[in-house]
């Protein structure tokens, strides 16, 4: 092996490194492409929407537009600053429950 062929195969140049980000780039967004649209075709089957109720949906809203998520947790998720909601009505029950609601400002 002669040094000039040497010298070569071991030199990573600018041209080449930029190929690599690029190639890269492009692969792992068409990756991030395909796994999105997998991903939106297929919850529907997995997501049991079909057996939601009036009253789960209206509770997800209130859930979402009152930031409930910023102070408690349900079922394991969000903060840790009070109680946790999942089993408010076990260990409370229902008396609680609708006296709590009619003691609310809004």
């Amino acid at each position: 092996m002669t040094r000039g062929t040497d010298n070569m195969s071991g030199t990573f140049t600018t041209s080449m490194a930029r190929n690599v980000f690029y190639g890269g780039t492009v692969f792992f967004f068409l990756l991030f492409l395909a796994l999105t649209f997998d991903t939106t075709g297929t919850l529907p089957k997995r997501d049991n929407r079909q057996n939601l109720t009036e009253q789960v949906v209206a509770g997800k809203k209130i859930w979402e537009t009152r930031n409930c998520i910023g102070c408690h947790t349900l079922l394991g998720e969000g903060a840790y600053f009070a109680p946790e909601l999942g089993n408010v009505y076990t260990r409370r029950g229902p008396e609680f429950i609708k006296g709590w609601i009619k003691a609310q400002p809004t």
